[in-house]
This record gives structure tokens, C-alpha cells and sequence, in this order.
């Protein structure tokens, strides 16, 4: 059986990635159709992502932060990645 994080549990997840790296790595995705099973209890579909967004500013996360987690991130670095595909 597979137990699923809680959102508090991920956040804390967030929160050690922006303290040894910054937030410029991390980017949430919302892959429901394969990866769902691994989103925390309370975000089982993307109608959940307010919550995240409200967690990240509860913890003192910036606007600028929030944006760049929230999609910002995956966006700047997709023309990278498409272009070492094609390499």
C-alpha cells in the first residue's frame, strides 16, 4: 500500500529544496493522469493547487517565489530542454 504525503509533509519537501538550492529547481506539475497517486492526500486533482499556493504563503514564501514554483520554472527551462532533445 502506498502511503501519500500530506500537503504539510510536501511543503516541508519544498522548504528543504529552497534552503540548499533556492526555488529556481523546483516546479510542480500536475502529471494526474500517470503520477496522481503520488500528489499529497489533499491535492488529488488540480483543482487542489490553491492549496499549495496558500501553504507557500502561509510559510513566508514571496509572490516572485510562489510564480516561479507554480509554473515559471517548468516554462524557462522547457526551450532548454527541448533543445538538448533534439541534439
Amino acid at each position: 500500500m502506498l502511503l501519500r504525503a500530506t500537503l504539510a509533509e510536501w511543503i516541508d519537501h519544498v522548504d528543504y529544496h529552497k534552503e540548499h538550492v533556492g526555488v529556481d529547481p523546483v516546479a510542480i506539475g500536475s502529471d494526474y493522469g500517470c503520477s496522481g497517486h503520488l500528489a499529497p492526500r489533499e491535492v488529488a486533482t488540480a483543482e487542489g493547487f490553491p492549496l499549495i499556493t496558500d501553504q507557500l504563503l502561509r510559510r513566508g514564501y514571496t509572490a516572485a517565489e510562489i510564480a516561479r514554483i507554480m509554473g515559471g520554472n517548468f516554462i524557462r527551462l522547457l526551450p532548454q530542454v527541448e533543445q538538448m532533445a533534439g541534439r
